[in-house]
């Protein structure tokens, strides 16, 4: 449920669009803290940001714009799918 809900808000925020200075850095700067994340929790907190950014709503921006925050969301994804497994996996570990 959470990656369709994530894919859903992805869509709204290419379909909106972004802004180079503002959208495409901070989508940038969530992955960067996505990928540094170590557990469920992290995870969850970036993948509410970055929800929350949608639900602002955004300008319209060029190809390229969305096709960065497309890779850096992408990029989020799969750190968060990592966290949230290898977080659960440490508690199991001798």
């Amino acid at each position: 449920m959470r990656i369709a809900t994530g894919c859903a808000a992805a869509l709204l925020l290419l379909a909106l669009g972004c802004s180079k200075n503002e959208t495409v850095q901070r989508v940038k700067q969530m992955a960067d803290r996505a990928c540094a994340c170590t557990d469920a929790t992290c995870a969850d907190a970036i993948e509410k940001e970055y929800l929350d950014l949608v639900k602002e709503g955004q300008k319209r921006g060029s190809e390229e714009d969305r096709d960065e925050v497309a890779k850096s969301y992408s990029r989020m994804r799969g750190c968060i799918a990592k966290a949230r497994t290898t977080g659960g996996d440490k508690a199991t570990e001798p």
